[in-house]
């Protein structure tokens, strides 16, 4: 997933990616993402506290995708899922919401190059993480 992020923000100036927090040596963003990540570790709050130290002030921490394990290791509900899938059934993300989305984050960035992103890479994002995607 981290090599897709920096193929589709190739070229943009302000843009970090590391595996650790370590990398950051002190440096303070405005942003920072994770996708899929509080679940491994064992103190998910002292990692957020980690996280706050490296933002600039009013700076925010977009999370994402943390798995229900109830559902990925219910048989019956990854069936269900497949069969709905395959049935043509997906998430649907109204234009309403991306436009929302790609408002706020080009609100006060529009000089800082951030890419806008349309609902086939919010969906690429959620198959890619589906417990259900991965049979």
């Amino acid at each position: 997933m981290l090599e897709l992020a920096r193929k589709k923000l190739n070229g943009t100036p302000n843009a970090h990616f590391v595996q650790s927090l370590e990398e950051l040596k002190g440096e303070k963003f405005d942003i920072i993402t994770i996708n899929s990540v509080l679940h491994h570790f064992p103190d998910p709050a002292r990692l957020l506290a980690s996280l706050e130290d490296h933002l600039e002030s009013g700076g925010l921490i977009i999370g994402g995708h943390e798995p229900n394990v109830q559902f990925a290791q219910n048989p019956l509900a990854r069936l269900a899922a497949r069969i709905y899938k395959g049935l043509g059934g997906a998430v649907a993300f109204p234009e309403e919401m991306l436009d929302k989305f790609n408002q706020e984050l080009e609100l006060g960035n529009h000089t800082r190059g951030f890419p806008r992103v349309d609902q086939e890479e919010v969906q690429q994002v959620v198959d890619w993480h589906s417990p259900t995607e991965q049979d």
